[in-house]
C-alpha cells in the first residue's frame, strides 16, 4: 500500500500517462497523497498540466482533491529536485521524455538519471499514442477486481 505519490510533470503524454496511474492509485487508497511537481520552462503560477488532465483533477470528488498538492517550479536542474523529493516519498512516477536531454539512453537522459538516484520505488510510464480516452475510465466505479494496483 501507497501512503505518498510524487508525479514528476515535465508537459509530455508520457506524463500525462504517469499522473493518470498516480491519481487512479489515489483513487484507490483513501489515506494516500500524491504530490506533483511541474517543471515548466518560466515562473507560472498556474498550472502546467494539460487541459484534459485539469478537468479530470476538478471531477474528482473533494475527498480526492484535497490528498492531491501540486507545485509549479521553473528551476536549472529539475532531475535534482525530483530525486530529492524522492526521499519522501512510497512511489516516483515519471514518464519518459525527450525534452530532458540525450535519446540515445535506454529511457531518455532524465528517466535514466531518476531510475539510478530514486530513493523510492519507481514507476516509468510511456504512452504509445497520445490519446487520454482511458482516463474516462477514472470516473466509473471499478470492482475490486478490475483494479490491479
Amino acid at each position: 500500500s501507497f501512503n505518498s505519490i510524487l508525479v514528476a510533470y515535465a508537459q509530455t503524454v508520457h506524463d500525462d500517462l504517469g499522473l493518470s496511474l498516480g491519481l487512479r492509485i489515489l483513487m484507490s487508497h483513501p489515506h494516500c497523497h500524491l504530490s506533483v511537481l511541474c517543471f515548466s520552462q518560466t515562473e507560472s503560477k498556474e498550472h502546467d498540466i494539460s487541459s484534459e488532465v485539469k478537468n479530470m483533477i476538478e471531477l474528482l470528488p473533494l475527498e480526492v482533491s484535497r490528498r492531491i498538492a501540486i507545485s509549479c517550479l521553473a528551476v536549472n536542474e529539475p532531475i535534482q529536485v525530483v530525486m530529492e523529493a524522492s526521499r519522501d516519498v512510497d512511489l516516483t512516477i515519471a514518464g519518459t521524455s525527450r525534452t530532458w536531454g540525450v535519446e540515445k539512453q535506454t529511457l531518455g537522459f532524465y528517466t535514466d538519471k531518476i531510475a539510478q538516484n530514486s530513493h523510492s520505488s519507481l514507476l516509468i510510464t510511456r504512452r504509445y499514442s497520445p490519446v487520454m480516452s482511458h482516463l474516462s475510465s477514472l470516473f466509473n466505479s471499478p470492482t475490486k477486481s478490475e483494479v490491479n494496483i
